[in-house]
């Protein structure tokens, strides 16, 4: 790009400002694609493919752990947060109980009588189910196993479950046809989770299928709920699947540092608990 010679210095270097962070995130993808399919990196493979320098390479995989996109090792990284996050319904219900519970408890406080509300897979909305009894004329469309389970026996809730292929260490359906299923459907309320979410990047998942799920959910829905552990906030997953607009409320948790919380309130509702 060619200034003209009027153009001032400013002017100058704002886009070399822009450009310079736009080849950064170019790297960011590009370093996450090798990881994610070789589960490592070594700096030199990385100064290789980018060709960038040392230092530069460093720097990149520093930035890219403080977002907690992957871990650094001695002469490279990993990307161990996929293992930390895709682990079985079971061991990821047994994490922070009290504090998903509660979470839970206020993401059914916005359920009346006669919504039709979608509700995600996730073990923080799980807890949804033992708050939802006393609603009249309800109606609990989901892809998760465990929460058609527990609403099976309520006699004052229609629960539809979303067909497709089930997996059964996450105990939901996914797929083409739970992604068409959910599609049928127009609810009030949607309620869902994601492995991360930034002002910047919006809502991230390191699970393209559930995350395929969350979007239909959101789109076929008068009002979305996303319910997440403060944890998530201001983290980024490799894979981005919706921009922050999509969602209309943030339910987290009072662990929320009072930074992020006014940088979150300035843009959505946020209420935690």
């Amino acid at each position: 790009m060619k200034f003209l010679s009027g153009q001032s210095e400013q002017h100058k270097s704002i886009y070399r400002f822009n450009s310079h962070t736009m080849l950064k995130k170019s790297r960011e993808h590009k370093i996450l694609d090798l990881i994610t399919r070789n589960g490592a990196i070594e700096v030199k493979e990385l100064m290789d493919h980018c060709n960038i320098s040392e230092n530069t390479a460093r720097r990149d995989l520093k930035g890219m752990e403080d977002k907690g996109l992957l871990s650094r090792t001695h002469g490279g990284a990993v990307l161990v947060q996929p293992q930390l996050n895709l682990v079985d319904f079971d061991k990821k219900l047994a994490q922070d109980s009290d504090k998903k519970e509660r979470l839970g408890k206020l993401a059914a406080s916005f359920v009346k009588d006669n919504d039709v509300i979608y509700i995600d897979c996730g073990t923080t909305l799980y807890y949804m189910h033992q708050y939802l009894g006393e609603r009249k004329n309800l109606i609990v469309i989901t892809n998760s196993l465990p929460i058609v389970f527990q609403l099976s026996n309520n006699r004052e809730i229609r629960t539809v479950m979303i067909g497709g292929e089930i997996d059964a260490e996450r105990k939901a359906s996914y797929g083409p046809i739970a992604e068409k299923n959910v599609s049928e459907y127009h609810v009030s309320k949607a309620f869902i989770g994601s492995d991360g979410i930034s002002i910047n990047n919006g809502l991230s998942t390191y699970d393209t299928k559930e995350s395929a799920i969350t979007v239909r959910m959101a789109e076929n829905a008068d009002e979305v709920f996303l319910v997440i552990t403060s944890e998530k906030i201001e983290k980024e997953a490799f894979s981005k699947f919706a921009p922050i607009e999509t969602i209309n409320h943030l339910l987290t948790d009072n662990d929320i540092s009072p930074k992020i919380k006014k940088k979150y309130t300035d843009k959505i509702d946020l209420i935690s608990t």
